[in-house]
């Protein structure tokens, strides 16, 4: 599920869209194309009253987590507020993952090379996923870091891939970031396979896998593809 995804929305966006804090500092945000795991990459939170991005590991540390240990990069909607790594931070530390598309391998892994798919916003708007935080700490350093939390596929994603990020409707944000709500139930019921605007999407090539790849043309669709906006919905 959502192993990388790319954001090209600006600072001022996020302001807007999320309403930030009004002395929130401003962040360099340039366009991504390969959001990957294990970076510190900008998050939508609030904490002390205030509404702020800020930057985090992608690469979920629990409080409890040792050094060599796996660090999840998503955390399954139906778990959420039972599993131990994240039913504290479903309560009380929860987060918004901006971004502008997502990429999806087609097939099972484990069984050969996989095409590659890119979804997004028929409009390229950003999507607003929704995600858990935590903080951790060994008494040398402290890293806060989050997990993007998943649902089962809709039909669109469900072509290539079982899961998918739980995309939020914008009248669902304010109640999502409030670590003063902590109503399981009425959260819960916000995470589930995104029934809003069809997605779209389009085969890529691999190299948004490769250590290191950066830049526009990992979006574009794949040479030989027909179909530069194929919609599978």
């Amino acid at each position: 599920m959502c192993g990388r995804y790319t954001a090209q929305y600006t600072w001022r966006e996020l302001v807007e869209l999320y309403r930030l804090t009004d002395d929130t500092e401003a962040m360099d945000l340039p366009p991504r194309f390969n959001m990957s795991p294990g970076a510190d990459l900008p998050i939508v939170r609030v904490r002390d009253g205030r509404r702020e991005v800020v930057r985090m590991r992608w690469g979920y540390r629990a409080p409890w987590w040792s050094r060599g240990k796996p660090q999840p990069i998503s955390a399954t909607a139906e778990r959420l507020f039972e599993s131990g790594m994240s039913k504290s931070a479903a309560r009380r530390s929860r987060c918004m993952v901006s971004m502008q598309g997502f990429y999806e391998p087609k097939g099972e892994k484990g069984k050969g090379p996989r095409p590659l798919f890119y979804f997004h916003h028929p409009d390229d708007r950003v999507i607003s996923v929704a995600g858990v935080w935590t903080t951790w700490h060994d008494g040398y350093e402290v890293v806060e870091s989050f997990a993007i939390v998943t649902v089962p596929a809709n039909k669109t994603v469900g072509e290539m891939h079982h899961r998918m990020p739980a995309i939020l409707d914008p009248a669902m944000v304010d109640a999502w970031l409030d670590p003063d709500f902590s109503d399981a139930d009425a959260l819960r019921a916000m995470l589930r396979p995104w029934d809003g605007d069809p997605l779209k999407c389009w085969e890529v090539s691999s190299a948004v896998n490769k250590r290191g790849a950066e830049g526009p043309e990992l979006i574009e669709p794949k040479a030989g593809t027909s179909d530069r906006r194929v919609n599978v919905s």
